[in-house]
C-alpha cells in the first residue's frame, strides 16, 4: 500500500485504509488512464505526475501498469518532439524498466 502502518496508532485503520487507496487506483484510475493520457493539455502532465508519484511510492503498481497495457504510451511519449516527453514520463518508464514484471 501507499501508507506505512507503523507511523499509525491504529494498524487495523491504516489496514483499512491502504486497502481502500489501492482498490481506487487499481480499479478506478488507472483503467482510466489511457484517456487521462489522451486528453487535452494540460491533463496529460498531471497524469503523468500523478503517475510518477504512486508509481515512486509504491512500485507493485508497474503490474496494473501492464495489465491495463499503458506502457507501450509510455514508450511513445519519448519521441524527441512529444509534449509528454518528461522528467515523469521518464521516471515512469524507470519504473517500468527496474520491475520484474
Amino acid at each position: 500500500g501507499l501508507y506505512d502502518p507503523s507511523t499509525s496508532t491504529s494498524e487495523s485503520t491504516c489496514a483499512v485504509a491502504t486497502r481502500r487507496i489501492n482498490d481506487v487506483i487499481t480499479r478506478h484510475i488507472l483503467p482510466r488512464y489511457r484517456a487521462i493520457l489522451s486528453d487535452e493539455d494540460p491533463i496529460p502532465l498531471y497524469g503523468l505526475k500523478t503517475l510518477s508519484t504512486i508509481l515512486e511510492q509504491n512500485p507493485v503498481y508497474v503490474v496494473a501498469v501492464h495489465k491495463n497495457q499503458l506502457s507501450p504510451i509510455f514508450f511513445d511519449f519519448l519521441q524527441l518532439e512529444h509534449s509528454n516527453n518528461n522528467i515523469h514520463n521518464i521516471k515512469i518508464i524507470n519504473k517500468l524498466l527496474q520491475s520484474p514484471e
